[in-house]
């Protein structure tokens, strides 16, 4: 009993001396669960950030004492949160979205404040989440990696896009069969020269007072009549004996009624809930992607994907 008791004690000794111990955890997301007991130093944890896991990181931190700590973030070594207090029992949540879709890493130092010898038990806890529905992977990817769209939209797929971003990617996708020259400001309200080039292609229009209203979200008819224009710049030969109707084709606005029969001839787009095509609802980012991938894989190779 005594040897037994020794042998606790030293282990006990042990562990008090540690700057830091770190509890062996299962993996959670493919990104390790990390606890450490901070005593009298900084503890240090490194993050992997890996876009082919998801687009947003979240590095989750907890408290499991009375005392504060201050935490301080570095980005491949560059500092980018410094000074933060997370009081005792608490806890806090940093969020990397991925805007440049990069593989790097997250340094996460944790300092006790009061440095009384005294142990404080922290977590960190990372994790990656994709911010797109499963079915727009192969959409999202392949135009990722077909260069169409722009860096900083590679992310909050599954939210409403506004009529910029769905104009800055379909310029992607466009660029090489319209006269790219054609760069005239035509709004009040931006001067991006995709948009122009659109505009002056005869495949966007503004809204009022020469106005573009880039910030607004964008309906499924207008992003239909959109396509319908791009389609005739991309020499995609309308399709014919369209049989499909929606139970909701009276409330589409008499401009769009061809554009939305021929992107359903094309399979292009399609309806939603109980045979309703929703021409007034918004339009997703991973949705308009979609759309776009489908489009150019039918002016490409003669059929959609």
């Amino acid at each position: 009993m005594k040897k037994i008791l020794t042998i606790i004690l030293s282990m006990t000794l042990l562990f008090s001396a540690m700057s830091a111990i770190v509890y062996a955890e299962e993996p959670t997301d493919d990104v390790a669960f990390y606890k450490a007991r901070i005593t009298a130093t900084t503890v240090t944890h490194t993050v992997k950030y890996i876009p082919d896991n998801g687009e947003e990181l979240s590095i989750k931190i907890n408290i499991h004492s009375s005392r504060s700590v201050s935490v301080s973030i570095y980005k491949d070594d560059e500092l980018i949160t410094d000074g933060l207090c997370i009081k005792g029992n608490d806890s806090y949540t940093y969020t990397y979205s991925g805007a440049d879709n990069k593989t790097c890493e997250f340094e996460i130092r944790i300092h006790d404040i009061t440095n009384d010898g005294s142990p404080v038990d922290a977590e960190i806890i990372p994790s990656q989440k994709r911010t797109y529905s499963s079915w727009a992977s192969t959409f999202i990817n392949e135009a990722i990696n077909q260069n169409k769209i722009p860096a900083e939209l590679q992310n909050n797929y599954s939210s409403n896009i506004i009529r910029e971003d769905f104009c800055r990617i379909a310029y992607c996708f466009i660029d090489k069969y319209i006269d790219k020259t054609k760069t005239k400001s035509s709004f009040a309200d931006t001067d991006i020269v995709g948009i122009n080039a659109l505009a002056n292609n005869g495949i966007i229009n503004g809204k009022r007072n020469d106005t573009f209203a880039p910030n607004d979200n964008i309906l499924r008819e207008e992003a239909a009549a959109i396509l319908e224009r791009m389609a005739q710049k991309m020499s995609v030969t309308r399709a014919t004996a369209f049989t499909k109707t929606y139970a909701d084709e009276s409330s589409i606005s008499p401009y769009a009624i061809s554009a939305v029969q021929n992107m359903t001839r094309l399979h292009i787009m399609g309806g939603k809930d109980n045979n309703n095509f929703c021409p007034k609802d918004l339009l997703t980012k991973e949705e308009a992607i979609a759309t776009l991938v489908r489009l150019a894989a039918i002016a490409e190779w003669g059929c959609a994907k």
